[in-house]
């Protein structure tokens, strides 16, 4: 009896360690789903080396590029790292490319050669330029483009906000197509009204809009440029 004892604990804790793997596992995939997801994920990665091989975008591409980039990239947030700490950005499904485009340039990290290079008090802070050649190298890169206007009475300039700045000549841009590289992010709480209808808001601070009210406060010279660099880390994600 002394002797069997052992064998009969060993199999039964066997029996239990396989009934609780069976319980708090997730069920192993068919080799059917499990080389159609194979091939899902085959098929996205040459979908988008071939929208990367569209490089750089024009004027007469972009469109087209970013209606396919945003169906393959469905982020809708945006993680921010400054110096003055993080804010998170949630990015409007109803503005689509302006969303994709977002995302696109996060994901090739073009704004982390950048900075908030304009700072307004009690109005905006302006992101996505710089005074450095890595940055100019880059766009060169990803192309000279517009994006077309998403403008939405449900997207009013308000404290908070994310939206696309754009040239104000009317000879070379009547149909107030957005820049791709630049953005600002309203921080003052005034009447913002006349940017209605002019530039396309798409996003708006959901997380730390201190930091963004401590980035309004820094010190800037005569032409609005920070005294201190602000530079940014960008990482998209889901909800």
């Amino acid at each position: 009896m002394i002797l069997g004892t052992p064998k009969f604990v060993s199999r039964f804790g066997l029996c239990l360690i396989a009934l609780v793997w069976s319980c708090s596992s997730e069920p192993r995939p068919t080799p059917k789903q499990y080389h159609a997801t194979r091939q899902q994920n085959t098929n996205k990665k040459r979908s988008e080396q071939g929208l990367i091989q569209q490089l750089p975008l024009t004027r007469k591409t972009a469109v087209n590029f970013l209606s396919q980039y945003g169906q393959q990239n469905l982020e809708t947030r945006v993680q921010v790292t400054t110096p003055q700490g993080q804010f998170v950005l949630k990015l409007y499904e109803d503005t689509p490319l302006h969303r994709a485009n977002f995302v696109f340039l996060v994901k090739h990290q073009y704004f982390d050669l950048s900075y908030f290079h304009r700072v307004v008090k009690g109005f905006i802070i302006q992101g996505g330029n710089s005074d450095e050649m890595k940055t100019v190298n880059r766009r060169h890169e990803l192309g000279d483009y517009r994006i077309p206007s998403e403008f939405s009475e449900h997207h009013p300039h308000k404290r908070g906000v994310l939206a696309a700045a754009r040239k104000w000549d009317k000879e070379s841009n009547p149909n107030k197509m957005s820049t791709p590289y630049e953005f600002y992010i309203i921080q003052g709480d005034n009447d913002n009204s006349h940017l209605n209808n002019e530039h396309t808001v798409f996003g708006e601070v959901i997380e730390g809009m201190d930091v963004v009210d401590a980035i309004n406060q820094v010190n800037v010279d005569k032409k609005e440029w920070p005294d201190i660099n602000v530079t940014m880390k960008m990482k998209a994600y889901n909800e």
